[in-house]
């Protein structure tokens, strides 16, 4: 799912900048080239959401569309082969909350309340043997 347009693509980046990532002849940009690097940010993004979320998510809170707008416009300096640190670094910081975000240590604000999604009532119990050794048989050593 595209938690971004490509009109917020081309808001975002000059259209000049937009046609030499996207464009591979003239100088319009390539809606479709920049769509494409929409929909992988966004298929990123769901990865790590569907552990912790509902998909797919019935609007789109403004964290989620600036690291999809990230993303995009990383994935499209990148295709090119000229990703800054800066981009590179941004790309890497929301890759970093959306770990935390799967691993519970973050929360989307505006989603309904970091839900899990799937059944997780099962309960899990562990049985292991008598413990070998102990204080009382190491005392001696």
């Amino acid at each position: 799912m595209g938690y971004c347009t490509t009109t917020e693509l081309q808001e975002l980046l000059s259209e000049k900048e937009l046609a030499e990532l996207t464009a591979e002849i003239g100088g319009d940009p390539n809606e479709a080239v920049a769509q494409a690097a929409i929909d992988r940010a966004g298929a990123e993004i769901d990865s790590y959401l569907a552990l912790r979320y509902s998909l797919p998510l019935a609007a789109t809170p403004p964290r989620i569309r600036a690291l999809c707008l990230d993303m995009a416009v990383y994935h499209l300096f990148v295709r090119r082969g000229i990703a800054d640190e800066v981009r590179r670094q941004r790309y890497q910081d929301g890759l970093a909350f959306l770990r935390d975000v799967a691993g519970g240590k973050a929360q989307v604000v505006g989603l309904d309340g970091g839900e899990l999604s799937g059944d997780f009532s099962e309960v899990v119990e562990v049985a292991s043997q008598d413990r070998v050794f102990d204080r009382d048989k190491l005392s001696g050593w």
